[in-house]
């Protein structure tokens, strides 16, 4: 019945006559679609929970006009003819159409080209439109919120989880990194990075607000460490090739620190925006896989320059 609906929406509001139509992802009631029309162009339908809220959507779909807009090559949102929106509702559920990517995702051979693509995304003036996106600060202020909580009968699973890490995940986001006016993608990792033609697209924007650049390196130094369920140096050598060439001659053992301190901190806040509802994604294989990384994460004395040994090793 939703297949039918959005068939029929995409036809009446986005003029789209699909002949095919594959459910790509499906996690409790989210499911996205790639959809494809009688002409054999793409499109990728994503699912946005009510619980976000429209004003929510509607501030992810102009943050992706903006970066286009701004040089960046990233998904192109439609526009829906009949409402003049970037988005249509079946059963209070809210979707976007974008223009799908082909491409790869990025090599770790590419990851010098990934670098330099994301300097430049760090680059975007932001002039006076700085009020339209959200901040890395939020992001901090709510893990402090709920780590002033840790203590409390309802969160009593998780803080046993993460006790040998209880004090660091405390001390990490009390004194967490400084947020800089810089625009960030937010979610950075080598799956939300796409090759076409030695093109570097940069996908899932939807966290895209103004933070620390810091953010967006330690995001996809831990995406190259995460390998089959677990923390491995293995790709030590393009994570370097990453920094050396996001960075030029500017790399130092200064940054290198602040780089370390930035990977933590994302880490606690992985794992504090998760306090809450623990004892039920713990049950979740992979996600439980993801939750114990980041602890060892935490519990490494010197991420940074284990990656920086291995490679010259």
């Amino acid at each position: 019945m939703l297949v039918n609906s959005m068939i029929s929406k995409l036809q009446e509001e986005y003029n789209i006559i699909a002949d095919d139509l594959q459910l790509l992802e499906r996690v409790m009631y989210r499911q996205n679609y790639l959809v494809e029309d009688n002409e054999g162009n793409k499109y990728y339908v994503k699912y946005y929970s009510q619980v976000l809220g429209v004003d929510e959507v509607v501030k992810i779909t102009d943050t992706y006009r903006y970066l286009i807009d701004n040089g960046v090559n990233t998904s192109v949102v439609l526009k829906n003819v009949k409402t003049g929106n970037y988005f249509f509702i079946i059963s209070n559920r809210i979707y976007v159409v974008f223009r799908y990517l082909e491409g790869k995702e990025a090599t770790m051979e590419s990851m010098r080209q990934v670098s330099k693509a994301l300097r430049t995304f760090h680059d975007i003036k932001l002039n006076d439109s700085k009020m339209l996106f959200n901040k890395s600060i939020t992001r901090i202020e709510n893990a402090r919120s709920i780590a002033s909580r840790l203590d409390s009968p309802s969160l009593k699973k998780f803080t046993d989880f993460i006790s040998e890490v209880k004090d660091d995940v405390e001390q990490l986001i009390s004194n967490a990194y400084p947020i800089n006016d810089f625009f960030i993608h937010g979610d950075f990792n080598k799956h939300n990075v796409i090759v076409n033609n030695e093109v570097i697209n940069f996908i899932d924007c939807d966290e895209t607000r103004i933070g620390n650049p810091l953010e967006d390196l330690a995001s996809m130094i831990y995406s190259l460490l995460y390998i089959n369920g677990e923390i491995s140096y293995e790709n030590s050598k393009y994570i370097v090739d990453f920094l050396e060439s996001y960075y030029e001659s500017e790399l130092d053992q200064k940054l290198i620190d602040e780089i370390e301190v930035v990977l933590k901190v994302n880490s606690v806040i992985y794992l504090l925006d998760r306090a809450d509802t623990y004892k039920f994604l713990a049950r979740d294989k992979s996600t439980k896989k993801f939750l114990d990384s980041s602890i060892t994460i935490l519990k490494e004395k010197s991420i940074m320059n284990r990656i920086f040994k291995r490679r010259e090793g």
